[in-house]
């Protein structure tokens, strides 16, 4: 009488996990070479910013240094590397939109 109740258990169990594994795998694929491909974009971009500024005076780039125009491009190039990171989560499970619900706000 158990014998059947415990393969029923696991022909279960194996029906739930298998398809969730192949989603799990397919996902973090998607999300590696979307990471590679994003960080090597960033890299790029970032090289030739301070390929740009590296000709510049240096009166000038202190006065960058005091405008804290380093942490503004690192802000914009992260919220970029985020986008991407979101774009390639939606395209790998389906998802239309997020919704990130606050603080009660």
């Amino acid at each position: 009488m158990p014998l059947p109740l415990v393969a029923a258990f696991w022909a279960a169990l194996i029906a739930i996990i298998v398809p969730l594994a192949t989603r799990l795998l397919i996902g973090l694929g998607f999300g590696v070479v979307t990471y590679i491909g994003a960080s090597a974009i960033l890299d790029s971009a970032t090289a030739g910013i301070n390929s740009y500024l590296g000709g510049t005076s240096a009166s000038i780039l202190v006065i960058l240094q005091m405008a804290r125009i380093d942490d503004a491009i690192a802000v914009v190039l992260s919220g970029l590397a985020a986008k991407a990171a979101l774009m390639g989560y939606a395209s790998a499970t389906g998802v239309k939109q997020f919704r990130f619900k606050g603080a009660g706000f």
